[in-house]
């Protein structure tokens, strides 16, 4: 039987208590849909921030967050995309501000890659500048779903293109159950909810709020957009506030095109400088309109 020496149990010691801050880099969990990483701290959030090797995965909040005078950047970028899944858990992270305004994919997630889910997570009071792709909470979303996700009393601002309360640009990824308040401005493509949607299906979500840019601009999505009405739609959806843009301006949608919009209204004020204005959509391109409304001045 070999016996161990001081400088084994020194070497063990190190590698145990080597492995033990590794753990506690969170305030627990491993990161597996049976056991995420818990978010419980604004230490947490700057955690998940610098560490892109753990952007694919199992994340929840435990508690609400104050991100007040935190030095914050986006989880997740163009060159390495968050593809967990990030449970809010019915939390709030309040007073996030991200001012990166010479550069693109600017949210609290910066760009959510495919597969990924946002779900259960409610912001308050998040400020948030860029040039392209900026929302408040993801700036750039492919091929991942938002459930129940909202903020309110935020600013968002876009020097360039993709601009909204929520998310900048969606492609192929559904949003259910989600709202925003506040203001958004941007140049094209900017929504109240959302800039751009592609091949997405909008169900019961909200947007009020003040809302200016130049082409596209909208209530709700600024440019709405399938291959054919089956691929995507905006259902049971709602707009209220005032957009003011240039061309293709309306309450709800400021561009709509192969896609249906059902049972959804909007009450919005609509001041449009160019062509195209609209109290529900702006221009509508072979999409089905079915028990829609509008009301306020265009």
């Amino acid at each position: 039987m070999c016996k161990s020496t001081p400088r084994f149990r020194i070497a063990l010691a190190f590698l145990l208590a080597f492995a033990t801050v590794v753990q506690a880099q969170y305030s627990g969990g491993s990161g597996t849909p049976d056991d995420p990483c818990q978010i419980r701290t604004a230490d947490d959030w700057k955690t998940l921030t610098n560490t892109p090797a753990d952007w694919s995965k199992h994340f929840i909040l435990m508690a609400d967050l104050d991100l007040k005078d935190v030095t914050l950047s986006p989880v997740g970028s163009y060159s390495r995309h968050f593809t967990g899944v990030f449970d809010g858990n019915g939390h709030a992270i309040r007073n996030a501000v991200i001012q990166q305004p010479n550069s693109d994919y600017v949210g609290l997630f910066g760009y959510l890659g495919q597969n990924g889910q946002i779900s259960n997570i409610h912001l308050e009071n998040v400020r948030v500048s860029g040039k392209s792709y900026v929302g408040a909470l993801v700036a750039y979303n492919f091929n991942s779903s938002l459930n129940a996700c909202s903020t309110t009393g935020g600013e968002v601002k876009g020097t360039g293109s993709f601009v909204g309360g929520l998310v900048g640009r969606n492609d192929q990824g559904d949003l259910t159950a989600c709202s925003a308040s506040g203001s958004v401005s941007g140049g094209n493509y900017a929504g109240g909810l959302v800039g751009y949607g592609s091949k997405t299906f909008f169900t019961a979500c909200f947007a009020t709020g003040l809302v200016s840019g130049w082409d596209y601009v909208s209530g709700l999505v600024g440019y709405n957009t399938g291959v054919n009405v089956n691929d995507c739609n905006i259902t049971n959806c709602k707009a209220s506030g005032s957009v003011s843009g240039h061309s293709y301006a309306g309450g709800l949608v400021g561009y709509n095109a192969n896609s249906s919009l059902l049972h959804s209204s909007a009450d919005v004020v609509v001041n449009g400088t160019g062509s195209y204005a609209g109290g529900l959509v702006g221009r509508n391109d072979q999409g089905d309109l079915t028990a829609c409304s509008a009301s306020g001045s265009v």
